[in-house]
């Protein structure tokens, strides 16, 4: 549902010469309600995109709290690469 529309979606789109770039997020979060063996459930990345493990422990909302120290690093780094994407191409 996912994968094939989106890779149409990119072939469609590179055939007007147009960079088209692509990236896989297969982590699933350890202690997510979502275990899964194929990785992250669509739109997982996102927490790790906007930091939410940094604040692990500091919120009510139980999703923030059930971050390991393996997953921190991970946000760190997944906002590191937007962000370089984002300035650089």
């Amino acid at each position: 549902m996912i994968v094939g529309p989106t890779i149409k979606t990119g072939l469609l789109h590179s055939r007007f010469k147009s960079r088209s770039y692509f990236y896989h997020f297969a982590h699933s979060t350890q202690l997510s309600k979502y275990q899964s063996k194929l990785g992250s459930i669509h739109g997982e990345e996102l927490l790790y995109v906007f930091g939410h493990p940094l604040n692990s422990g500091q919120s009510n909302i139980t999703l923030l709290a059930n971050f390991t120290q393996s997953e921190v690093k991970l946000s760190e780094n997944v906002m590191k690469y937007w962000t370089n994407f984002a300035k650089h191409g």
